[in-house]
């Protein structure tokens, strides 16, 4: 098989995107990275890199996704009949939070200190929702400890969905998922080849998280969340490589 002569010439990268310099071929598209369906000799190592690197989602994003329309699948024909239910109060408290990046690096420890509030969903959205979903804000300002200090500061909004089933008097299970903003007074970034930055302090910070809230005799209840975290610009900056990180968070309400 010939190889088509727009994919054996040299190529530049042009806007984020790798291009053929000329076109001779008109069947074979320009852009060596607009689609999956191209010419094998198109698909070098390096444009399936950046194919996947810009096209496919983390995949605890998607199970994110996932997780919520289960939930709302099968709480939500029960979401109706608990407009009757008494109002829930908000809720308040602190909590400390501790992470670790394990993508691309792992020798950065970082810890936050961390006020949020609780409100039933629907009363801050005002759209059917099931009966056991929260809506968190949290605030967070912390530092990095390992290898250098510097500042992390980060403000989060998620959802949360309580297990009632698997409730017990001592334990509530959730699950979480949300967005934020994150300010890092670093950049880290991939080696390579070719090697890759984060490219901004300033970054998108989705989440999702497995926790539990706990009953103690006196007083309000404590709980305890493990999350995994994303750090990236979504491609507002020509390098955008992406910060995975493992964060832990014990709390108490208010």
């Amino acid at each position: 098989m010939n190889k088509p002569q727009c994919c054996i010439k040299k190529t530049e990268k042009i806007s984020k995107k790798v291009r053929c310099k000329r076109t001779p071929d008109p069947s074979f598209p320009r852009d060596c990275s607009s689609s999956l369906q191209l010419h094998p000799w198109c698909l070098d190592s390096e444009v399936l890199r950046r194919l996947q690197h810009w096209g496919s989602p983390p995949t605890f994003l998607r199970i994110a996704l996932l997780v919520l329309a289960t939930a709302f699948f099968f709480t939500g024909s029960a979401a109706a009949g608990d407009q009757t239910a008494e109002d829930i109060a908000p809720r308040y408290g602190l909590a400390v939070i501790s992470g670790n990046p394990f993508d691309p690096v792992s020798n950065i420890h970082f810890v936050q200190l961390s006020a949020f509030g609780i409100w039933d969903y629907d009363k801050v959205w005002h759209h059917r929702a099931p009966e056991a979903m929260r809506f968190k804000v949290e605030v967070n300002a912390g530092a990095t400890f390992t290898p250098n200090i510097r500042t992390v500061l980060s403000t989060e909004m998620m959802a949360l969905y309580y297990f009632k089933s698997l409730s017990t008097p001592r334990l509530a299970p959730f699950i979480s998922t949300g967005i934020g903003l994150i300010y890092t007074d670093f950049q880290t970034g991939d080696k390579g080849p070719p090697p890759e930055e984060m490219g901004s302090r300033i970054n998108f910070n989705p989440q999702i998280g497995i926790g539990t809230e706990i009953n103690v005799q006196d007083g309000p209840p404590f709980f305890a969340e493990f999350r995994m975290s994303h750090i990236s610009n979504a491609d507002l900056n020509d390098d955008n490589r992406g910060l995975n990180s493992v964060v832990f968070l014990f709390g108490r309400f208010f």
